[in-house]
């Protein structure tokens, strides 16, 4: 059974243990003093939002019964008076003064951190930079910025670079971000193969003229990736100026630097179909905020106002409480200490490098993301979200940290699509054959629309419509014109466009760098040149001589006298060879009927009897005359050859006899007449054109009467009827060509190679889409299967009355034929020394063999003299 004493016991333990609970948790705090003033400097007396921040904050901190917990926190308001200068350094010893922790500067004191930095440091006051500014360059070993390092933005910019595979950008820098704040990136990309150009914007001085020079310099450059190191309150203006310029479309890539870039109105841009990314500290300082426990009504003003300023003051107040909370742990106080500061005595804490230290555990998920702080006192573990743009606005493509390698990113868009919805397209064009024309009775037949018209361009629409998937509506341009500009204003198929009348021009549309300017074009879809058309001239009457014509005349009169000097050479071989038939016949070795056998006559009938492959009845002898006549047997051989081969070229190709041969021609000569289509690129070619023939070409058009027509058929029938020349397409003159009655032709090479491509208006979001729909069909074959279509399978004519003059084969030369002169002389030049030669040896033998003879002739002489002698002495012997 308890007693009561031993109940009292109980009570007291039981109350001493409520007690402990209760008042423990304060103990921890109790180092600290219960009133801690923190020091908000402001450098514009209207940072409303700042202060609101600051309070939200402070609330915040002071209701929370887990961080310092029985310790209030007092934000006194500080401002930093600039003026005059030698005020600044009281101005900064007000800062600090009051007891104050630390303090905290806001945005608009950027200006004058230097002077705040240097008073800090000397009285050892921690001081937080709440401020989109990167400070390393001036930072002390008290500072804290609430930014990340320049370091780290560098190597999460170079790896979106690298992810977009840039090697050729242009950057644009503003003078509030400062170029500064590049220099690292310069540093660290300097190992990369990057071309880049930089360009400064000044803002200060900066209108729409300035800013319009800037943007038109780099869209002049050919450049289509920009890096905009812009502030964020110039970004509506720095885009709206782009769209003017038509920079603004999926051809464009663009990033914005600045982290508060996502703040600025950038919805019109919306459906531009730009390629737009961003970089958004955290995933708070986007429409879809993660609040660290804050006012959702707040957290809408701070994003119509541009809120990552105050987000970031939120976060350092945070920041300081929870490095208080922590020196609280450790049964650390502040202690305060009177100092002197510009030449007067003030309290302020004389332990802030304490608490700089305690800064170092700090770790919370606050409106910025993560917060903590390496031991440079810079936050290197943050998240940044990458934004692209799409129809629906901003959206999260990925989160980039340090720690991601490599980086990857979703599309913001859906790459490929092209979406009219049930809305038709607009498709301006013009008649011009083949590539537009009316159907045969299409009113009596009462086609409308689209349904009237066929051709090339009429095809190739529907295959697009098909491949594209949208509808469209045609109507022809009401003036006529392809398009060129008059008194300043554009006409035809391109002031449609330009003005939102079209939105397609499908039609035979030369691509050209002046109407460039004016309209977008997609890849050419066929390529051509301006050619000459005139009337194909009555084919000229056949030449009595014309078998003369494969050869030229040099080589016909060359040919001769080398027929009459190798048989003069054959003949003077004859009579001075012994071999040949009339040495031989001298000599009694052949028939005196055969002594003429190789005299002059003769020696041409063996030429000419070989020249023609015929043969005669008889042949040299000698080895001199043998050499001469091969050498003419292997020039006979290639000169009948090509003769041949020559002449069944001119048996096949009728010549045609016309005065006009080229361009050189055309200008030269006065009796035909040449032009071309009124408002049409090849006038326009001829009339800006800096070839000196090209221009005098210009001027005698304009100046002539007629040579100017409305049309393309009238240009043609003033071909068929009239002494005229037109300059035109040649795909659309090859058109003609081929056409019934088959009286007009092309002379001349093409020139101008330029490209026929789909009109669309500038800046217009599904040019690629028609782009790449157009390098499919050219891929597939289509389009070469509606040119031969169009062209050839409609053609009137047959193909042998189609060519030209420039494929009338052309005569053979001395010069294809001097090789063979030069072995025919060698080869007479070689007979006349082996005649020499005979000559020579024959000399010698007929030497050897008098000799021969002569002792011959002694030998027998003295036997006979020997027998007589012998006779004689037996004679005498017989007597004796």
């Amino acid at each position: 059974m308890n007693s009561p004493l031993m109940n009292q016991s109980i009570s007291h333990y039981c109350y001493l243990i409520y007690l402990l609970l209760v008042f423990v948790p304060f103990i921890r705090a109790a180092s600290l003093p219960s009133n801690i003033n923190i020091g908000v400097v402001y450098c514009d007396r209207n940072a409303t939002m700042v202060k609101d921040a600051v309070r939200l904050a402070l609330e915040y901190i002071n209701n929370d019964n887990q961080t310092l917990r029985g310790v209030k926190l007092i934000g006194l308001q500080k401002y930093f008076d600039s003026y005059p200068l030698i005020s600044r350094a009281h101005s900064a010893c007000n800062l600090v003064s009051d007891n104050v922790a630390a303090i905290i500067v806001s945005d608009s004191c950027k200006s004058y951190l230097a002077d705040i930095f240097y008073t800090t440091n000397e009285l050892s006051i921690p001081t937080i930079i709440a401020d989109h500014y990167i400070i390393e360059d001036i930072a002390t070993p008290f500072t804290i910025s609430m930014f990340p390092s320049k370091g780290l933005f560098t190597n999460a910019l170079m790896d979106l670079l690298e992810y977009y595979d840039w090697s050729d950008f242009v950057i644009i820098y503003d003078d509030i971000l400062g170029f500064r704040d590049l220099e690292y990136f310069f540093v660290a990309s300097g190992s990369r193969k990057w071309k880049i150009k930089v360009k400064k914007l000044s803002v200060q001085a900066m209108g729409t003229s300035i800013l319009m020079d800037v943007l038109h310099d780099v869209r002049s450059s050919g450049i289509r990736q920009i890096i905009a190191h812009c502030h964020h309150t110039i970004i509506q203006s720095v885009l709206y100026t782009a769209m003017h310029l038509a920079m603004v479309n999926i051809r464009y890539s663009w990033v914005f630097t600045d982290l508060q870039a996502s703040f600025a109105n950038i919805e019109e841009f919306q459906m531009s179909q730009v390629n737009l990314t961003m970089f958004a500290l955290g995933q708070s300082t986007y429409r879809n905020h993660a609040p660290y426990n804050i006012h959702e009504n707040w957290l809408a003003t701070l994003d119509n106002q541009n809120g990552l300023q105050e987000m970031l003051v939120y976060d350092a107040i945070h920041a300081l409480a929870y490095a208080l909370d922590n020196m609280a742990k450790d049964e650390r106080t502040i202690r305060t200490k009177t100092k002197r500061c510009s030449e007067e005595e003030i309290q302020v804490v004389d332990n802030g490098g304490k608490i700089m230290k305690y800064f170092k555990d700090v770790q919370f998920e606050g409106l910025t993301g993560i917060v903590n702080f390496s031991t440079n006192a810079t936050r290197d573990d943050i998240e940044l979200t990458i934004l692209g743009m799409n129809e629906q606005g901003l959206t999260s493509m990925g989160v980039w940290t340090k720690q991601t390698d490599p980086l990857k990113l979703i599309s913001s868009r859906r790459n490929g699509t092209f979406m009219f919805g049930e809305q038709p397209l607009r498709v301006t064009t013009i008649v011009e054959e083949p590539f537009v024309m009316e159907k045969p009775n299409a009113s009596a037949k009462g086609l409308t629309g689209g349904d009237r018209f066929e051709g090339y361009c009429i095809d190739m629409l529907k295959e697009l419509a098909k491949k594209m998937n949208f509808k469209y509506e045609i109507y022809l341009v009401p003036d006529n014109k392809f398009g060129s500009k008059e008194r300043g204003e554009w006409n035809g198929l391109v002031r449609e466009l330009q003005v939102n009348k079209a939105d397609v021009a499908v039609a035979p549309l030369t691509i050209s760098s002046e109407r460039e300017e004016a309209i977008d074009f997609t890849k050419p879809y066929m390529t051509l040149g301006i050619s000459i058309l005139i009337k194909k001239p009555a084919p000229s009457q056949p030449d009595y001589f014309a078998f003369l014509q494969p050869l030229h005349d040099i080589v016909w009169v060359s040919v001769l006298i080398t027929y009459l000097s190798i048989s003069f050479v054959l003949f003077m071989i004859n009579r001075t060879s012994p071999y040949e038939w009339k040495r031989l016949s001298d000599r009694n070795l052949v028939a005196k009927s055969d002594a003429g056998n190789l005299d002059y006559l003769n020696s041409l009938w063996w030429c000419f009897g070989s020249f023609m492959q015929q043969g005669v009845d008889y042949s040299p002898k000698s080895t001199a005359a043998r050499v001469v006549g091969g050498a003419w047997w292997l020039f006979t051989l290639f000169l009948v050859t090509s003769y041949t081969a020559n002449m069944a070229a001119f048996l096949t190709i009728t010549r045609l006899d016309t005065p006009i041969r080229g361009m050189e021609d055309l200008v030269t000569q006065s009796k035909v007449v040449y032009g071309t289509v009124v408002n049409s690129q090849p006038l326009s070619f001829f009339s800006t054109s800096s070839n000196f023939l090209y221009n005098r070409m210009f001027t005698y058009m304009d100046t002539t009467p007629g040579a100017i027509c409305k049309n393309t058929n009238l240009c043609v029938e003033k071909v068929r009827d009239e002494n005229y020349a037109f300059l035109w397409d040649s795909t659309v003159n090859d058109y003609f060509v081929q056409k019934h009655p088959c009286d007009l032709m092309t002379v001349g090479n093409t020139f101008d190679i330029k490209g026929y491509g789909i009109g669309l208006p500038r800046g217009a979001t599904y040019r690629d889409d028609f782009t790449i729909a157009l390098l499919e069909l050219r891929e597939q074959g289509f389009l070469e299967e509606l040119q031969k279509k169009w062209w050839t399978d409609r053609g009137d004519c047959p193909k042998t009355e189609l060519i030209g003059t420039s494929d009338i084969p052309t005569q053979l030369g001395f010069a294809q034929f001097s090789g063979m002169f030069c072995v025919v002389g060698a080869g007479a030049g070689l007979g006349l020394l082996t005649s020499l030669i005979e000559n020579l040896v024959f000399i010698r033998h007929n030497q050897v063999k008098k000799k021969r003879k002569k002792k011959a002739q002694c030998d027998i002489q003295f036997r006979k003299y020997r027998s007589a002698s012998l006779l004689q002495s037996s004679s005498r012997e017989d007597m004796a």
